[in-house]
C-alpha cells in the first residue's frame, strides 16, 4: 500500500473512529454518574473498521474532557508497523523496528506488539522534535523527545510524513545526542507560554 492509499484509507477510518470513541467516552462517563468514578482509569479497544483496518484506541475520560488516541496497526509486507494520525490527517509512521527497540530498551517483555503498541500509547502522548540534516529535498533526518526517551527518523515536509525508525531511552545518549536534546529543550522552551503572542 503506497502512503496515498493509506492517507486515504485514514481519511475514510478517522471521522468514524473519532466518533465512536466519543460515543464510548460518553457510555463511561454515563456509568461513573451511577457508579462513581474509579482512580485512574485507563482502558484500550480495538477496533475494525469496515475498511478491515485494525485500531487500537486508548481512553483516558476526565472531568472536563478525555484524552483520546488511536493507532493502526499496519502490515507493510514485511512486517507491522504502527500508524498514529491527527484531526489534521498528517501521519506518524512508526516501524517494527521501532517497537521492537521500545520494547527491549525499556525492558518491558511483551509479548505481542499490540502489547506494545498500548504501553507505547500509554506512556506517550506528545512528540517534541527538531531537524538535524536535509538528506533530500523536503526531507530531513529528525531527533525528537518523548516522555519516556528520545525516538530518531525523518520528516518529510511535502507529505507532512513522519516516519518513526527507532527509540532510545535518555540514559543511552552519547553527549552528541546530549546536546541535541539540549537544543530540543531549548527550542520548544520558547512556546511553553505562548498564548499572548501571535508568532
Amino acid at each position: 500500500m503506497t502512503l496515498d492509499e493509506i492517507r486515504k484509507e485514514i481519511n475514510k477510518d478517522f471521522p468514524i473512529l473519532v466518533r465512536k470513541m466519543g460515543y464510548v467516552t460518553q457510555d463511561i462517563q454515563k456509568q461513573w454518574r451511577k457508579v462513581g468514578k474509579p482512580d485512574d482509569y485507563i482502558k484500550f479497544f480495538d477496533y475494525t473498521s469496515k475498511f478491515k483496518n485494525h485500531w487500537i484506541y486508548r481512553i483516558e475520560p476526565l472531568r472536563k474532557f478525555s484524552n483520546c488516541s488511536a493507532m493502526l496497526v499496519y502490515y507493510n509486507g514485511r512486517g507491522h508497523a504502527g500508524i498514529a494520525s491527527s484531526k489534521e490527517l498528517n501521519i506518524i509512521y512508526h516501524t517494527g523496528h521501532f517497537f521492537l527497540r521500545y520494547n527491549e530498551r525499556r525492558n518491558l517483555e511483551l509479548k505481542t506488539l499490540e502489547e506494545i503498541i498500548r504501553a507505547y500509547m500509554n506512556e506517550n502522548h506528545d512528540i517534541e522534535y527538531i531537524d538535524l540534516e536535509e538528506i533530500s529535498d523536503d526531507v530531513t533526518t529528525i531527533f525528537g523527545e518523548i516522555v519516556s526517551g528520545i525516538v530518531l527518523g525523518t520528516y518529510n515536509k511535502r507529505l507532512d510524513f513522519l516516519k518513526l525508525n527507532t527509540y532510545l531511552p535518555h540514559h543511552m545518549l552519547s553527549s552528541n545526542q546530549n546536546q541535541k536534546l539540549i537544543e530540543l529543550k531549548e527550542a520548544t522552551h520558547k512556546y511553553n507560554d505562548s498564548s499572548d503572542q501571535i508568532t
